[in-house]
């Protein structure tokens, strides 16, 4: 699903964290988000 959404979403977005502005396609936007959900996930389930 996510390879299918993310070449769909090419919009100009502007991302505002704390004081940090960044205006960027939003397909790379959601592609660090994914690899970060994934590596955190993998860091939760191997401390069990």
């Amino acid at each position: 699903m996510t390879v299918a959404f993310i070449p769909q979403n090419r919009d100009r977005v502007t991302v505002d964290l704390f004081t940090v502005d960044v205006s960027s396609p939003l397909w790379p936007i959601l592609t660090i988000v994914l690899l970060v959900g994934v590596l955190l996930g993998t860091i939760l389930r191997t401390r069990r």
